[in-house]
């Protein structure tokens, strides 16, 4: 029904007729119930389902991505499983950090913090954060939580977290067109080697899988001799 101020109401109605003795109908008894909380409840719930569905798809599709580049770096079964189960706990974790916001989305500091937390006693003393800190959407914090992976795991094994006085530095910028420019740079590091086949190796994985199709920006990758530099931009999501 349309109320008289415009509002739509959701009504149910149960009734029995009523006769009377010779079986001419008297009227009808029974009860009309305002139901438009349980039916905006139950279209919640499918759009929640459906939400949920693609979720899966595309958690699902970046595993299997995953899988296809891990399995083509790994020189042995065992590294192969190590590489995997490295980068599917990132995704667990993600999901942990997006389940607490009820898949809201989460800041860009907890999404850096959660990744190299693992790899320092006193993430102070390995990190600095400067500049904006946005709330991504749940697609994006799960496509950059990938990406900050890669950066630090390379970091870890190659570049400023394999040092003891290694440091990084994360600079965030959103302009005015709502536009996420990242700047990662890492100091104090062993000498950068710039790889022979970055075809298939880990600018790659950034640039193709990550930032071009989930995040609909674009990154670079800088092999500086004195410390790894990684650039991204991308747009943010609006509610």
């Amino acid at each position: 029904i349309r109320r008289a101020d415009g509002e739509i109401r959701w009504l149910e109605a149960h009734s029995r007729p009523r006769f009377s003795s010779d079986g001419t109908l008297e009227g009808f008894a029974g009860t009309i119930t305002d139901i438009t909380n349980r039916r905006l409840a139950k279209d919640q719930q499918s759009l929640l389902l459906h939400e949920l569905q693609h979720r899966v798809k595309n958690t699902i599709a970046t595993i299997i991505a995953i899988i296809r580049f891990s399995s083509k770096k790994s020189t042995d079964v065992a590294a192969f499983t190590k590489t995997l189960t490295n980068r599917l706990y990132a995704i667990a974790r993600t999901h942990d950090l997006l389940t607490a916001k009820d898949w809201k989305g989460a800041d860009l500091k907890s999404i850096i913090r959660q990744e190299i937390q693992p790899y320092a006693e006193n993430i102070s003393d390995r990190l600095t954060f400067e500049g904006d800190n946005p709330r991504l959407e749940a697609s994006q914090t799960l496509a950059l939580t990938l990406a900050i992976h890669e950066l630090t795991t390379n970091a870890a094994k190659y570049g400023a977290l394999s040092s003891e006085n290694g440091h990084i530095h994360l600079r965030s910028v959103v302009d005015d067109e709502g536009q996420l420019k990242l700047e990662w740079r890492e100091a104090n590091g062993p000498e950068v080697v710039e790889p022979e086949n970055k075809d298939i190796g880990f600018g790659s994985f950034l640039l193709q899988k990550v930032i071009g199709p989930d995040l609909e920006g674009t990154a670079q990758v800088q092999f500086d001799k004195s410390g790894l530099k990684w650039s991204a931009r991308f747009p943010l999501e609006q509610d």
